[in-house]
């Protein structure tokens, strides 16, 4: 990661903790995170996966770019403008 720039940010923990989670899901938790070409299938194979978690016990979501851009960033494009405004963004700007 590169130097944090901002120095008005203060992390806030959270009252559920990890183990909490596990606990009450019954395993542990995992980010997978695709990354490629758009066009390259990474949807495809991150809903195929959900399934098969699913399918296993496991809770799992797709966060899929596209549908964030749908909502929240739904202003946003693919302009240098827009990635310069993604890349300072909380919000997810891939196949997240």
């Amino acid at each position: 990661m590169g130097e944090q720039k901002a120095t008005n940010i203060v992390w806030h923990q959270g009252a559920v903790t990890r183990a909490d989670r596990e606990r009450l899901n019954g395993h542990r938790g995992a980010t997978v995170w695709f990354t490629g070409l758009s066009g390259s299938g990474k949807s495809t194979i991150a809903v195929a996966l959900e399934k098969a978690l699913w399918e296993r016990g496991v809770h799992a979501f797709v966060l899929d770019g596209d549908n964030v851009r749908h909502g929240l960033n739904k202003n946003l494009g693919f302009s240098p403008a827009s990635a310069r405004w993604r890349s300072c963004s909380p919000t997810p700007a891939s196949s997240r």
